[in-house]
């Protein structure tokens, strides 16, 4: 319930916000640790149903963030580093500790550390124990789109 409150007076304040939303060049929500950033000019609008976020882009497509995993969110003059719009079919979700994979047919999702290095490939659902991992920033690569991944 604490979390639906803050919710809705974050979306209260991107409300108010709209007008200088128009200032910012991206807009960055976090989730679960990865961190991905929209460019505003790409967003036609946000909506909220049951259980998403939604993000209805110029493209006529919907990008779907799930609520229980939203972190936060901001509008920002610059990228957090990484920014995508949804183009793979492939999912990829933190819970316990565990990066699950959901890859789709004919992808492949390869994890990154920042200096470029090749942790982990697959082209088949898997699950990756993060705690393998020291904390930090990662980069995971799923088809053609790749999101920041940070492990605390």
């Amino acid at each position: 319930m604490k979390r639906l409150k803050t919710l809705l007076a974050a979306l209260m304040l991107l409300i108010g916000m709209h007008a200088t939303a128009d200032n910012y060049a991206y807009l960055t929500i976090t989730q679960t640790g990865s961190e991905q950033s929209v460019e505003v000019n790409q967003i036609d609008k946000i909506t909220f149903d049951a259980s998403d976020m939604v993000l209805h882009l110029t493209t006529g497509t919907e990008q779907r963030l799930p609520l229980a995993s939203l972190e936060k969110m901001f509008f920002s003059q610059t990228s957090a580093g990484i920014a995508t719009v949804s183009r793979s079919r492939s999912e990829m979700k933190v819970e316990d500790g565990q990066l699950r994979l959901t890859v789709a047919d004919g992808e492949r999702i390869t994890l990154y550390n920042t200096k470029g290095e090749q942790l982990f490939t697959t082209t088949r659902s898997a699950t990756y124990d993060m705690r393998q991992l020291g904390r930090g920033v990662y980069i995971v690569k799923m088809g053609q789109e790749a999101r920041k991944l940070m492990n605390k």
